[in-house]
């Protein structure tokens, strides 16, 4: 506590983890360093091979909603069992979609704004 207290209070020092001793490195807080938390590593070096980061995520969430409609109306013509594992798969993908969906908003918003292609690392 005494650590996050110092952080707060001084956001240029130097935290240490109790666990190890060694330093905590803690990323900037940058617009530029938020959209690069958006997406990973693969996502980047694909943005910077063929420029179709935009084109991946759109089609990615494309596919979720598909399945979704899928799922929903195989659910309605389909006995007790399609029933369970539709409202199982529809668990995961009310978790997909609302995650593609923010980072296609960071996406844009970033495109609008803030930096948009920080170096992977």
């Amino acid at each position: 506590r005494a650590a996050v207290a110092a952080r707060a209070a001084s956001p240029g020092v130097t935290v240490y983890d109790p666990l190890d001793g060694s330093p905590v490195l803690l990323p900037p807080n940058t617009p530029a360093t938020l959209v690069k938390e958006h997406f990973s590593r693969q996502e980047w070096e694909l943005a910077a091979r063929t420029g179709r980061l935009r084109a991946l995520l759109c089609s990615r969430l494309a596919l979720w909603l598909v399945l979704a409609g899928g799922i929903l109306a195989a659910m309605l013509y389909s006995g007790e069992a399609v029933l369970t594992l539709g409202f199982l798969a529809l668990s995961v993908l009310f978790i997909l979609i609302p995650w593609d969906a923010m980072r296609l908003y960071v996406f844009y918003t970033s495109i609008a704004g803030t930096p948009a292609s920080p170096a992977p690392s």
